[in-house]
């Protein structure tokens, strides 16, 4: 089951993710990121970590951070990340690998997160849940 939801229409690109964690959440968010983005993997690819340090003012920026890391990588990488491997998860830091496979090319070309309008709260259920728009 996905933890996201793509919440795009013709002018805009954003997605509604959640985790019942901050690692769940960050998880869910890239594999909405990458669903909306429709990867068309290489055949027979195999599967590629990638390291990754990110720090962030706040949880708001670390996901920010985190989601145009994977954007960037992914562009000069040429691949697609269906997952995250952490060492460390905090407010503010985070330390691990980005999981994915090759790509011929993306349906969609996400450049960024607009970080200006990330939107992430703890809900009542405690999940924590995030929409994040992404400029085209």
């Amino acid at each position: 089951m996905n933890n996201f939801e793509i919440l795009s229409s013709a002018a805009e690109v954003s997605i509604k993710a959640w985790g019942a964690t901050r690692a769940g959440l960050l998880k869910s968010a890239l594999q909405g990121m990458f669903s909306v983005a429709g990867a068309h993997y290489v055949d027979g690819g195999a599967e590629q970590k990638r390291r990754f340090e990110i720090k962030g003012a706040d949880f708001t920026a670390l996901v920010a951070a985190i989601l145009n890391q994977a954007l960037t990588v992914s562009a000069t990488q040429h691949e697609a990340y269906q997952d995250l491997s952490f060492e460390l998860v905090t407010e503010t830091e985070v330390k691990g690998f980005f999981v994915g496979r090759p790509v011929t090319e993306f349906k969609t070309q996400l450049k960024s997160v607009v970080a200006q309008e990330l939107e992430i709260k703890r809900r009542d259920d405690e999940k924590w849940e995030a929409i994040v728009k992404f400029e085209i």
